[in-house]
């Protein structure tokens, strides 16, 4: 059996996509905690 060649053209888009997973994910569930947050706050806060 011959192992992958880890350097070509689909190496090379399969570890961007994962770089960019790895920063969109958190990213977005920064989001939603925050939204979170301002609905279930005071309305002193919220204004």
């Amino acid at each position: 059996m011959v192992p992958k060649n880890t350097r070509g053209a689909v190496e090379s888009i399969r570890m961007l996509t994962l770089a960019r997973n790895s920063t969109v994910k958190p990213r977005s569930t920064a989001q939603t905690q925050l939204q979170n947050v301002l609905v279930t706050a005071p309305y002193a806060l919220r204004e």
